[in-house]
Order: C-alpha cells, then sequence, then structure tokens
C-alpha cells in the first residue's frame, strides 16, 4: 500500500500534467515563424525524449534487467509520430 504522501504527489502530479497538456493543445499559431518554432520544439522534445528512453533501454539491457513499460513508452512515441505525421 502506497503512503498518503507519494499518493497525493502523484495526483498532483497528475493534475498538473493535464493542466500542461491542455495549454499545449489549445496553443494557437499566428504567424508562419510561430508554427516553424513550434515544430522545431516538437521535434527537438521527441528526439530528446527518445533519446533518453533509449539510453535507458540500453543501459537496463546491459545489466539484464529490462523494464517493459521504456519499450511500451519509446514504441509508443515512435508510433504517435508516425500516425501524426500521416494524419
Amino acid at each position: 500500500m502506497l503512503k498518503m504522501a507519494t499518493v497525493t504527489i502523484l495526483a498532483v502530479t497528475m493534475v498538473v500534467f493535464g493542466l500542461f497538456a491542455s495549454y499545449v493543445l489549445r496553443e494557437d499559431v499566428h504567424d508562419e515563424r510561430e508554427g516553424i518554432h513550434r515544430m522545431y520544439a516538437g521535434r527537438v522534445a521527441f528526439l530528446v525524449g527518445s533519446f533518453v528512453m533509449l539510453l535507458g533501454l540500453f543501459t537496463q539491457a546491459w545489466w539484464n534487467k529490462v523494464d517493459v513499460w521504456l519499450v511500451t513508452s519509446l514504441a509508443s512515441m515512435i508510433l504517435a509520430k508516425i500516425g501524426a505525421h500521416y494524419y
């Protein structure tokens, strides 16, 4: 059973992430430069996230303790990127 402080921190983290995600999804682009900056930021964020997950995956593979959540999250990021690209 988790401690009450841990549950509270997890709940607050989920709420903050939900607010951040709603802000990002409702962000408006007013001109071409803002659109380019937004696309570039998205690409950099995707590449950094993928690199960190691959680094974690290789580190866990080195120690023979590969976590299924790391593989699943990396695969879902890649599939979401491909799906958004074709949408």
